[in-house]
């Protein structure tokens, strides 16, 4: 019935950084993404997701390595 609607994605990723083998910090991000009104590519979607969880792991890094 509301099938325009549909069209969703969600990309979760978590990690580790590391350096001179010890642990620096544990990284997690989480991205969702809806098409809108007529729901869109999941291809799309995906890339959105993903380039959302890899600015927010850059952060995280950034952050680790100044605190480091």
């Amino acid at each position: 019935m509301l099938t325009f609607l549909a069209g969703k994605a969600v990309v979760e990723v978590e990690g580790e950084l590391m350096a001179d083998g010890r642990q620096l910090a544990l990284l997690n991000a989480k991205s969702k993404q809806s098409g809108g009104l007529f729901g869109g590519s999941g291809k799309g979607l995906l890339k959105l997701c993903a380039k959302s969880c890899a600015g927010k792991v850059a952060k995280q890094i950034i952050s680790a390595l100044k605190n480091s």
